[in-house]
């Protein structure tokens, strides 16, 4: 059984890989089987075992695939994801939505950069996220409960690692592997009761479904019947004894070994006889062990035995740590959501869930959108921007020096990000078609120990970003190119933007460069819009970005003023840009 609660059912059934194992439902017959299995947590010791694992890393590379797959979402590759998380600020976001959490941290890493483009996953987790907001303190206790039980599994597997300088009898073994298991039934059924107490809070499909499968998987008959069973093990790791069947095989030896049972010591009188059944000498059922050969067989036999108690305890706690391992981790993502949303409403932020256009060829229209970057940073609501472009596939922005265009290019980045991961948008009304992928590509600081040249390093960061988008990617260019001469990069712009705009990128360009924005706008592509950063008769910004033709100037002379003195005049026909 997995939560499910960042996939829908079928998604996830389609994302699990071949090693996963059954349901909690097969785990309850295994405490009866006599077939053999494989090794699990508390078998496999330090090198095989899960207490060596990071758990946010685990959770998200284990045979569930909580991992978005390629075919459900498109996780950004090594080095381009320190890219985006650096050119849009996503630093703040994660500090944010983890609080003092760094599990929280690290999900709200896994998770938020991950662009998933089905819609229906995307909607799964947008309800989720409207119970969630309704109803914190069910989240929260789920996330806190699983918590609890991944860090107190991990601290006793840690605390009771074998001793290989010592010999520890199998009844020591089965009694360490128990404790845990007794463990992660106690969480199991504090679940249970959480979500029966919470039962009203659980609207969405997700929350629902998850409820429902706990009811089933985790019912009264399972958890008694387990608990039953940790009684009689209980008793084998204090002195009991092992039932066990078995039959002649060739050669007169035993073969189709089966557990039968386990009996308590109580059963067992002062000299070794079974109450209700002859064992003494002078009973034919009785085979003496005087012989040493007849002695180590029959300890092989029930060591045998004990090995398969071992393994069924392994594997139902493996399974139950499993479970806890992936809810921890799905509840961590709606925690981390929760906590954004409260500061983000603390500060005055609008907050929308945005919307999906049916129409797959509408461009972007939004209102009041601001960076949430900046709120988050700043401890106050920034200046809003609004835009109805359906036409649009290509945003050419000019405009005025620090008139707010990186800060506008960041907010509309960061708010495809957060409608591609199910989350709210900071923005009244918020609606984009979903891109496979979002690059981005901004000018970087002087960097003494490159290798290579500014221009040099730009076009390499640009070649291993073209190789990886598709016709559907979104690309956000932050001055690309303004290394060199505005001639040279403006021809390397030009000879690069409307390529990738015929193949379909939307393309998102915030630049200086006059003689590529003209370039552009003499080129008529369909679909171009331009904007402009706005500036004040007086040379104030206003930091609101409108649609606006390129003009010869960014306004340059407004900072030399500001910071230097009074201007020279300006010649005819210069330009300060």
């Amino acid at each position: 059984m997995k939560p499910y609660l960042l996939f829908d059912e079928e998604t996830a059934k389609m994302l699990e890989g071949t090693g996963a194992s059954g349901s909690l439902r097969s785990s309850e017959s295994l405490l009866r089987s006599s077939g053999s299995g494989r090794d699990y947590g508390v078998l496999a010791g330090a090198a095989g075992g899960w207490g060596n694992r990071t758990p946010a890393m685990q959770a998200v590379r284990n045979a569930y695939g909580l991992r978005p797959s390629e075919k459900t979402a498109n996780v950004p590759a090594p080095g381009e994801e320190g890219d985006l998380s650096r050119d849009l600020n996503l630093s703040v976001v994660f500090e944010a939505m983890a609080g003092k959490d760094a599990f929280l941290h690290e999900v709200a890493q896994q998770v938020v950069p991950a662009t998933v483009f089905d819609e229906n996953v995307i909607r799964f987790r947008q309800e989720i996220l409207t119970d969630v907001l309704h109803f914190p303190r069910t989240i929260r206790s789920l996330y806190g409960l699983a918590s609890d039980a991944v860090e107190e599994s991990l601290l006793y597997r840690n605390q009771n690692q074998p001793n290989y300088a010592q010999v520890v009898t199998m009844g020591e073994k089965v009694q360490k592997a128990l404790g845990l298991m007794e463990r992660l039934l106690n969480r199991t059924e504090m679940l249970a009761k959480l979500l029966v107490s919470s039962g009203g809070t659980c609207r969405s499909r997700g929350l629902a479904a998850f409820r429902a499968r706990v009811d089933t998987m985790l019912s009264d008959a399972f958890l008694e019947h387990a608990n039953r069973h940790v009684e009689e093990l209980r008793s084998l790791a204090e002195g009991g004894r092992l039932v066990l069947g078995s039959a002649l095989g060739p050669g007169l030896k035993g073969s189709g070994h089966v557990l039968r049972g386990i009996l308590d010591p109580s059963e067992f009188s002062v000299f070794g006889k079974l109450s209700g059944m002859s064992f003494s000498r002078e009973s034919k059922a009785t085979i003496r062990l005087d012989n040493i050969a007849l002695s180590r067989s029959a300890d092989e036999l029930q060591d045998a035995a004990f090995v398969h108690v071992l393994r069924v305890i392994g594997r139902l706690s493996d399974e139950l740590f499993r479970f806890f391992e992936i809810l921890r981790f799905e509840t961590g993502f709606y925690a981390g959501c929760l906590n954004l949303y409260e500061t983000l409403m603390s500060l005055g932020v609008p907050l929308c869930l945005p919307e999906i256009p049916t129409d797959t060829r509408s461009g972007m229209q939004f209102e009041q959108l601001v960076d949430v970057g900046l709120a988050l940073s700043n401890r106050q609501c920034p200046v809003s921007n609004s835009l109805s472009a359906p036409e649009g596939r290509l945003f050419v922005v000019t405009g005025a020096n620090q008139g707010g265009k990186s800060t506008y290019l960041r907010s509309i980045g960061l708010a495809q990000l957060f409608l591609q991961c199910g989350l709210f948008v900071t923005a009244k009304q918020f609606g984009a078609p979903l891109r496979d992928a979002v690059f981005t590509h901004f000018a970087r600081p002087e960097d003494t120990g490159m290798e290579h040249g500014r221009l040099e390093e730009e076009l390499a960061r640009m070649d291993g970003i073209v190789k990886r988008m598709t016709g559907n990617s979104m690309l956000l260019l932050n001055e690309s190119f303004a290394t060199t001469t505005e001639r040279a990069g403006a021809r390397i712009a030009l000879e690069l933007v409307p390529p990738l705009q015929a193949y379909g990128v939307e393309i998102l360009y915030v630049t200086h460069m006059y003689e590529f924005a003209n370039g552009i706008r003499s080129l008529e592509i369909p679909g171009t819009v331009f904007l402009r950063a706005e500036r004040a008769p007086d040379g104030q910004r206003s930091f609101r970005v409108e649609k606006g033709e390129p003009l010869p100037t960014s306004y340059g002379v407004d900072l030399f003023e500001k910071w230097v003195g009074e201007p020279r005049p300006a010649q005819q026909g210069e330009s300060d840009g």
